[in-house]
């Protein structure tokens, strides 16, 4: 579902992540603040892009229910 490039987004920033909150867990927070580093950089480069993902992301939430 992801291009080469925009999976290498989300581990750039998942990497960059560091430690993550005091209380939470570091794997999720690592995980989250690479989807928010694609989200972020598909908005200001790629907005058709970005809204493929998001549509496709809720079709799959729609189909889960």
């Amino acid at each position: 579902m992801l291009t080469e490039f925009e999976s290498d987004l989300v581990r750039r920033g998942r990497n960059r992540a560091g430690r993550g909150p005091r209380g939470g867990d570091p794997a999720a927070y690592g995980k989250a603040t690479g989807f928010e580093t694609m989200v972020g950089w598909l908005y200001l480069h790629n907005p058709t892009r970005l809204a493929q993902l998001l549509d496709r992301l809720e079709e799959t939430e729609s189909s889960l229910s």
